[in-house]
Protein backbone atom coordinates (compact mmCIF):
# COMPACT_ATOMS: atom_id res chain seq x y z
CA UNK A 1 0.00 0.00 0.00
CA UNK A 2 2.86 2.61 0.86
CA UNK A 3 6.03 3.41 -1.34
CA UNK A 4 9.06 4.87 0.90
CA UNK A 5 10.68 7.48 -1.26
CA UNK A 6 13.36 9.29 0.01
CA UNK A 7 13.29 13.06 -0.07
CA UNK A 8 16.12 15.44 1.56
CA UNK A 9 17.39 11.80 3.03
CA UNK A 10 13.91 12.23 5.12
CA UNK A 11 12.03 8.56 3.83
CA UNK A 12 7.83 9.79 2.86
CA UNK A 13 5.59 7.27 2.65
CA UNK A 14 3.26 7.77 -1.23
CA UNK A 15 -0.28 6.00 -1.24
CA UNK A 16 -0.98 4.46 -4.14
CA UNK A 17 -4.04 2.52 -3.56
CA UNK A 18 -6.74 3.80 -1.13
CA UNK A 19 -10.14 1.80 0.57
CA UNK A 20 -13.82 3.06 -0.35
CA UNK A 21 -16.75 1.00 1.05
CA UNK A 22 -14.35 -1.97 1.61
CA UNK A 23 -12.63 -2.20 -1.87
CA UNK A 24 -9.06 -1.34 -2.40
CA UNK A 25 -8.90 0.62 -5.47
CA UNK A 26 -5.50 1.79 -7.52
CA UNK A 27 -5.19 4.79 -9.77
CA UNK A 28 -4.92 3.10 -13.51
CA UNK A 29 -4.85 5.79 -16.28
CA UNK A 30 -6.20 9.50 -17.36
CA UNK A 31 -8.24 8.81 -20.51
CA UNK A 32 -6.75 11.36 -23.07
CA UNK A 33 -7.28 12.31 -26.57
CA UNK A 34 -9.56 9.98 -28.91
CA UNK A 35 -10.15 7.72 -25.80
CA UNK A 36 -11.69 10.38 -23.56
CA UNK A 37 -14.62 11.04 -26.37
CA UNK A 38 -17.69 10.13 -25.10
CA UNK A 39 -18.19 7.78 -27.65
CA UNK A 40 -15.48 6.07 -27.17
CA UNK A 41 -16.04 5.67 -23.20
CA UNK A 42 -19.58 4.66 -24.09
CA UNK A 43 -18.11 1.90 -26.17
CA UNK A 44 -15.81 0.45 -23.52
CA UNK A 45 -17.95 0.48 -20.52
CA UNK A 46 -20.43 -2.27 -19.31
CA UNK A 47 -22.23 -2.49 -16.28
CA UNK A 48 -19.76 -3.82 -12.63
CA UNK A 49 -21.44 -5.32 -10.22
CA UNK A 50 -18.63 -4.31 -8.21
CA UNK A 51 -20.86 -1.32 -7.35
CA UNK A 52 -20.99 -0.90 -3.62
CA UNK A 53 -24.60 -0.35 -2.11
CA UNK A 54 -23.46 3.34 -0.47
CA UNK A 55 -21.95 4.04 -3.42
CA UNK A 56 -21.79 8.03 -4.12
CA UNK A 57 -19.64 9.62 -6.71
CA UNK A 58 -18.28 12.56 -4.74
CA UNK A 59 -17.34 10.82 -1.74
CA UNK A 60 -15.71 8.19 -3.68
CA UNK A 61 -13.78 11.04 -5.31
CA UNK A 62 -12.62 12.31 -2.20
CA UNK A 63 -11.11 9.45 -1.19
CA UNK A 64 -9.16 9.21 -4.63
CA UNK A 65 -7.65 12.32 -4.05
CA UNK A 66 -5.56 10.90 -1.39
CA UNK A 67 -3.46 8.51 -3.93
CA UNK A 68 -1.03 10.42 -5.73
CA UNK A 69 -2.47 13.52 -5.19
CA UNK A 70 -3.69 13.46 -9.20
CA UNK A 71 -7.12 12.81 -11.06
CA UNK A 72 -7.71 9.97 -12.80
CA UNK A 73 -10.90 8.23 -15.12
CA UNK A 74 -9.87 4.88 -14.48
CA UNK A 75 -9.46 2.46 -11.18
CA UNK A 76 -7.96 -1.05 -11.00
CA UNK A 77 -10.06 -3.06 -8.16
CA UNK A 78 -10.07 -6.89 -7.03
CA UNK A 79 -7.74 -6.69 -10.91
CA UNK A 80 -10.50 -5.21 -12.70
CA UNK A 81 -10.30 -1.80 -14.42
CA UNK A 82 -13.25 0.44 -13.41
CA UNK A 83 -14.80 3.55 -14.65
CA UNK A 84 -16.69 5.38 -11.75
CA UNK A 85 -20.48 6.57 -12.53
CA UNK A 86 -22.28 9.21 -11.11
CA UNK A 87 -24.33 6.38 -9.60
CA UNK A 88 -22.08 3.01 -10.11
CA UNK A 89 -18.93 1.52 -11.08
CA UNK A 90 -18.42 0.22 -14.69
CA UNK A 91 -15.67 -2.07 -16.38
CA UNK A 92 -13.99 -0.64 -18.49
CA UNK A 93 -12.96 -2.53 -21.16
Amino acid sequence: MYKSELNGGIAMKKVNTFVYEGLVFKPYKLLQGEEATLFNISQRKVSSKLTPENWDSETFFEAAQVVNGKEYDLFEVNGIVVLPGKTCLYEYK
